[in-house]
């Protein structure tokens, strides 16, 4: 039940802490952490690149279903073929790439999420 709650709030860019937070501004552009707990979805600077291997591996898989899906139902020279399948691959990453990082970033809060760096920053004290 809980790995569906993480995962429905993953498809939807809310905050993986609190649920609350969104993790988008606009398409394809994300905070760096929520406006409402402070936790900080990336912090590191390589996390950019978690989302961009999901979106690869998920393109790359959905490039073999289709020209096999094109293969076995069309009548296409190689060339077109070659071409059919690379337009497939890189619009699925552009259309994937969002959900992928958001899905990276749900990831990194499952396995590193009580880590330092991830926490929100202290509070200064007021008098």
């Amino acid at each position: 039940m809980e790995f569906t709650r993480y995962l429905l709030r993953a498809f939807t860019f809310r905050c993986p802490n609190c649920g609350v937070g969104r993790m988008q501004r606009k398409p394809y552009v994300f905070n760096h952490d929520c406006d409402q707990c402070g936790y900080r979805y990336l912090p590191d600077d390589g996390d950019f690149w978690g989302g961009v291997v999901i979106a690869y591996t998920f393109g790359g898989i959905i490039g073999f279903i289709g020209v096999g899906l094109l293969v076995a139902f069309t009548d296409l020279s190689v060339a077109n073929l070659v071409y059919a399948t690379a337009a497939i691959v890189v619009a699925s990453i552009f259309l994937l790439f969002p959900f992928c990082k958001s899905l990276y970033a749900y990831l990194m809060f499952r396995f590193r999420g009580h880590e330092e760096e991830y926490r929100p920053p202290a509070m200064p004290r007021t008098r």
